[in-house]
């Protein structure tokens, strides 16, 4: 006689169900990607143009990217102010690349949360104001995000097949920094009127939900300091510049006589594409986007696919292999079950 499955039982096996369905179709659009960047290559002349890269450009463009990564650093901490000083940069870069390497395995972005997992779990950092730290980051990136794309829009000839998408990260752009703008003149009567709410919460419930409003409100101090701010913003913008930097380095190791411009448009366009179209890896996609965005400006698709095996191998491996060096012999804890017991504290 079998038994019939019991409904969390059920309920489980739906979900794996769902979600290897869902994993399933991710790899396929990798490999429709993938197939899309390879086709009609000629496999000799690609060879050709990959040997025809300089190897001191690569390296240049490969330091770029360290620096890219410090900046990012030393802004997550400056976003612990006022005490961002004793934050350490050592488990705040290995957090940092952890999430990042979460970000481009997984095809979804939980990067954020091994991000806020970690440092939870080696610094016993509140996690409702690492989780506002991270929300500040991700919003002075999207508006500086569409800052560039406002300027490439106004000034630069882009493909029409770039115009919509453009115009609605300008538009979602805009939305975050007016929620900037609110948090900044405003954040504390936010965090009062949301204890307000949750004071009518029962009482095991609400003690819990006031700490954790006052820990995110304390996440927001960089906003509401003027030295703070100005030094995030100028952080923010450094950050794009210096990843823009390296698919500008790499078009200098191939010979590609192209504007500055058009390293901001293909990072703005792999931002936007692999975000809206994440894989495991961001394999596929990541190469297909910058084939057709490289196409624009007259690259013909061997050296374009060339150029793109090399910004992938630039930009994305050494994140990759960092972050799953300190997953196997650095500091512990960062996992997604160390989130949900801090915020169930």
């Amino acid at each position: 006689m079998t038994l019939a499955p019991s409904g969390r039982d059920a309920t489980g096996a739906a979900g794996r169900a769902r979600r290897a369905a869902w994993l399933a179709l991710k790899v396929l659009v990798a490999g429709a990607a993938l197939w899309l960047a390879f086709r009609q290559v000629s496999f000799e002349t690609l060879g050709s143009a990959l040997s025809d890269a300089s190897a001191a450009w690569v390296a240049v463009a490969l330091v770029s990217v360290a620096a890219t990564l410090a900046a990012g650093v030393a802004r997550w901490r400056l976003l612990f102010y006022p005490d961002h000083r004793a934050w350490s940069w050592r488990t705040l870069a290995y957090a940092l690349l952890i999430g990042q390497t979460v970000n481009i395995l997984l095809p979804l972005r939980f990067g954020e949360l091994a991000r806020a997992g970690l440092l939870s779990a080696t610094d016993r950092a509140p996690i409702a104001r690492v989780l506002a730290t991270l929300a500040v980051e991700r919003l002075a990136d999207l508006v500086i995000l569409g800052l560039a794309t406002t300027l490439l829009l106004l000034s630069v000839s882009l493909p029409q097949w770039l115009h919509a998408p453009g115009q609605a990260l300008v538009a979602l752009a805009a939305a975050a920094l007016a929620v900037v703008i609110a948090l900044t003149l405003d954040a504390r009567r936010a965090a009062d009127w949301m204890q307000r709410g949750a004071r009518r919460l029962p009482e095991r419930f609400h003690m819990r939900a006031a700490r954790h409003i006052d820990e995110a409100a304390a996440g927001l101090s960089s906003l509401r300091s003027v030295s703070a701010s100005a030094q995030l913003w100028g952080l923010s913008a450094a950050i794009l510049l210096m990843a823009a930097s390296t698919n500008y380095l790499l078009f200098v190791a191939f010979g590609f006589a192209l504007p500055a411009a058009s390293a901001i448009c293909l990072l703005v366009v792999l931002q936007v594409g692999n975000t809206a179209v994440s894989v495991p890896g961001n394999l596929g996609v990541f190469h297909y986007l910058t084939v057709l965005t490289l196409a624009v400006y007259g690259i013909d698709r061997e050296r374009a696919l060339a150029y793109a095996i090399v910004l992938y191998a630039v930009a994305l491996l050494p994140k990759i292999a960092l972050g799953v060096l300190i997953m196997a012999v650095g500091p512990h804890g960062f996992s997604y079950q160390a989130v949900r017991q801090e915020l169930g504290r």
